[in-house]
């Protein structure tokens, strides 16, 4: 996929793999719209990636994901690639999850990257196409018999993501 003048959303771009992403794409000449709950650290991070947006956005308040992804639509005119990088762990067992919290994270891990990829397959369809692409973080083996909900709800949206793949193209 082209890169370069090419408008990128990413979630969670306030830290970590996010961060990292929108940096990388931002060095090859991505326009990068910034998505992440704090706004603070969003406008910084604006200052020092050029032609980038921030957008602040907490992706379990599905609204505000379709606002967001509209107001990155408004401003650039175009969105050529959602990365779906927000997310969160939680280490427990099985035995050991708690069902809000499991609830709240399953909001964060796949509820919310599917609003913001059915907000933004139509607007990449018009102009012909587009990508999603999903990262998973990976718990790493000595926490992975306690990250059972992590790896349930982002395996759920990696599969889901994996099989719809095609949607903007279609």
């Amino acid at each position: 996929m082209q890169i370069k003048d090419h408008v990128f959303i990413v979630t969670g771009a306030s830290s970590g793999i996010g961060l990292s992403t929108a940096m990388a794409l931002s060095d090859r000449g991505a326009k990068i719209a910034l998505l992440a709950r704090s706004g603070d650290v969003l406008q910084k991070l604006s200052q020092q990636l050029p032609g980038s947006l921030p957008v602040p956005a907490d992706m379990t308040k599905f609204d505000r994901v379709r606002e967001a992804v509209r107001a990155v639509y408004q401003h650039y005119d175009r969105i050529d690639g959602l990365v779906n990088n927000a997310g969160r762990s939680y280490a427990a067992s099985i035995e050991e999850i708690e069902p809000e919290i499991f609830d709240e994270i399953f909001h964060l891990n796949v509820l919310g990257p599917i609003i913001a990829m059915q907000a933004v397959i139509p607007v990449m369809r018009a102009r012909g196409g587009g990508s999603n692409k999903a990262i998973r973080g990976s718990p790493g083996s000595v926490r992975a018999r306690r990250s059972a909900c992590f790896d349930q709800s982002r395996g759920l949206f990696q599969l889901m993501s994996n099989r719809n793949a095609r949607a903007v193209q279609s």
